[in-house]
């Protein structure tokens, strides 16, 4: 026989209705909206929620993979055969015996070979799953982290140059393009990016494991049970319906907290692959989490996590291929997860920085802040291959650093376009900063 009477902790959550304040209301409200990480009410609120479906959406899907710091571009896809590489770098520089060919597969290059850490991208490569980019960056160079950071992440070189154009992020703008929601684009792992900012609907922040995402612990009220938490949650705020505006959009509000919160735990109890992510890799754990919510059936467009220490002042080698390693394991378990699942043609995995390194080494056998760069895409839908300017001599002598050749935003508005079939018209909503140099890179 089923017992419908409220438990004893929604019993003693309703005894105290009467003496909530509106702070007491907000409070409460409050600690519904920590659940789901949102930045406001009302969108969500609005947001039409349904639970997961119980296989992979079919959509087109991007996961960007941040390696905060400033990747070395240069002792990722080697250039082994330019005297100045090795010249520049006399301790960090890999010899061709030390490194992996990228000499087979429908981009075939003979010009570059790859980091030894990186078997699991030269499989992608040989296979035709990976485009290499060279010479990305873009106009006048910032070798700041936190201002070349918001250039790739608004899509904008204006930024910093105090003229007062918008300064949201180019993902909450391509979400409002292709139809916002609430979980149109998720955060793992990160904190809410730079790239989500000023979205017409709020986007999603979690952390990097599923589990930990459920309603917090009711202290005040002696409620420790989190099923009991919830129906307190909405005990309490029945009470409140048609009161007020105030009322009514929290209670709007918990009830899609209360379906994002039953939707993850579905996604994290129904998973299964035969894949085994590698332990104690932080990347692989944010991506098995993407792996989680894509199978689980999540609308989801964009997907973002991030990596830190690639800012390889000091001691650079050693450092430089444990990172590298923890890269390709995780992207190559994923990469395995998502064709196992079905989803790998409907997904590409940009792996990004915020600026490269210096061509020659420094005192401290690492590298220092430099200007263009090596950038990564992946999927099913890939061209495989290497795009871009090749690297010549003068390149790595002419002046301290990379000069970019190839915008980061023409590999951005190619997904845009292509991936996610955006017109000429949003393409503008999204990019609206005339490039200096524009190019058609056929990578999709």
């Amino acid at each position: 026989m089923t017992n419908t009477r409220p438990d004893r902790d929604e019993q003693q959550g309703v005894s105290k209705l009467a003496g909530l304040s509106r702070r007491g209301v907000l409070r409460l409200g409050a600690g519904v909206f920590g659940a789901v990480g949102a930045a406001s009410l009302a969108p969500l609120a609005r947001a039409a929620t349904t639970r997961p479906k119980p296989l992979p959406w079919v959509g087109p899907r991007l996961v960007i993979v941040n390696l905060k710091g400033g990747n070395d571009g240069l002792n990722t896809i080697v250039p082994v055969d330019l005297q100045s590489y090795h010249d520049q770098r006399p301790t960090l520089a890999l010899t061709s015996g030390q490194t992996l060919s990228m000499n087979t597969g429908p981009g075939a290059s003979l010009q570059y070979r790859m980091n030894p850490q990186l078997a699991a991208l030269q499989a992608a490569f040989t296979s035709g799953d990976l485009a290499v980019f060279q010479k990305v960056g873009y106009p006048g160079s910032n070798e700041s982290h936190f201002e070349s950071e918001s250039i790739y992440s608004r899509a904008r070189r204006d930024i910093s140059t105090g003229t007062g154009v918008d300064t949201s992020g180019w993902l909450a703008r391509l979400t409002d393009t292709i139809g916002p929601s609430p979980t149109s684009a998720i955060a793992v792992g990160m904190g809410h990016p730079e790239d989500f900012r000023g979205s017409s609907s709020p986007l999603l922040s979690i952390g990097s494991s599923l589990s930990s995402f459920e309603y917090g612990v009711d202290w005040p009220h002696g409620n420790t049970n989190d099923p009991h938490r919830k129906a307190t949650v909405k005990a309490i705020l029945d009470q409140f319906q048609g009161s007020s505006a105030l009322a009514d959009s929290v209670r709007d509000m918990q009830a899609v907290s209360n379906d994002l919160v039953d939707s993850i735990g579905d996604a994290e109890a129904t998973y299964a692959s035969t894949v085994a992510y590698p332990e104690n890799n932080a990347i692989a754990t944010q991506l098995q989490t993407i792996a989680k919510l894509i199978q689980g059936g999540f609308e989801t467009n964009v997907f973002c996590i991030a990596k830190g220490r690639f800012d390889t002042h000091a001691a650079q080698g050693p450092l430089h291929a444990e990172l590298l390693g923890l890269l390709d394991g995780a992207l190559g378990a994923f990469s395995e997860d998502l064709m196992e699942m079905g989803a790998w043609n409907d997904t590409i995995v940009l792996v990004v920085t915020e600026f490269g390194r210096r061509s020659f080494e420094n005192g401290s056998f690492g590298t220092d802040h430099g200007a263009a760069n090596t950038m990564l895409a992946l999927g099913g839908s890939v061209v495989g291959g290497v795009y871009g300017e090749a690297l010549n001599d003068t390149d790595l002598t002419a002046t301290e650093s990379l000069t970019y050749a190839l915008d980061f935003r023409s590999i951005y508005k190619e997904i845009v376009r292509d991936h996610f079939g955006v017109g000429s018209q949003g393409l503008g909503t999204i990019f609206p900063e005339p490039l200096e140099i524009e190019t058609e890179l056929g990578f999709l």
